[in-house]
């Protein structure tokens, strides 16, 4: 057998023979610093982690989908490398450092999270929540972001020459940042 499969798992230490192109349905990660390579060739649905590291990690092969990271580290990750993802959810996350560059993130949530120098351009975020988010340095040119909301969120740069807004909801002061892209002075 060259995989294994777990399902409505807790795991709070990795396995210890888990196999290239394992599968993990509906288990819970907590607590765990996972290795490099762990995740390397790995299908993941429906799955919990907390208070998980999972800092630069190696995405290739992996498929998360319908999965939820609370209070994790995902630092320096590359998204792209990814065979699939598709709705994830990122509670009090930290992701800085990591590209998510053309990758199709309609309804991807990441509330309450630390995203500074992030690289979202030219994907797809309609219908996204960055609510309460630090979005320091993050790049959103050539992003789709209808429909998405930023209330809460700070530190946001977003050029609307470069980036479709269309029906997205922000909150004031940071929504000044559209100003400044347009060369328009507010003054009190």
């Amino acid at each position: 057998m060259d995989h294994s499969y777990f399902e409505n798992k807790d795991f709070k230490v990795l396995p210890d023979k888990v196999l290239k192109d394992s599968e993990f349905y509906e288990c819970h990660f907590d607590k765990i610093v996972f290795e490099h390579s762990f995740l390397y060739h790995k299908k993941f649905i429906d799955c919990t982690f907390t208070s998980c590291d999972l800092s630069n990690i190696d995405l290739t092969n992996v498929t998360l989908r319908d999965s939820k990271f609370e209070n994790c580290k995902l630092i320096g990750n590359n998204w792209c490398k990814s065979q699939s993802i598709a709705l994830l959810k990122f509670y009090n996350s930290i992701l800085d450092l990591s590209t998510f560059q053309s990758l199709d993130l309609t309804g991807f949530v990441f509330d309450e999270c630390r995203l500074i120098d992030v690289d979202f351009s030219d994907s797809i975020l309609s219908n996204s929540s960055f609510v309460g988010s630090d979005l320091h340095n993050t790049n959103f040119n050539g992003a789709n972001v209808k429909d998405s909301d930023f209330r809460k969120a700070q530190n946001y740069y977003i050029d609307p020459h470069f980036t479709q807004l269309g029906n997205s909801k922000f909150n004031i002061p940071e929504a000044h940042s559209f100003f400044k892209a347009l060369g328009i002075v507010i003054e009190p």
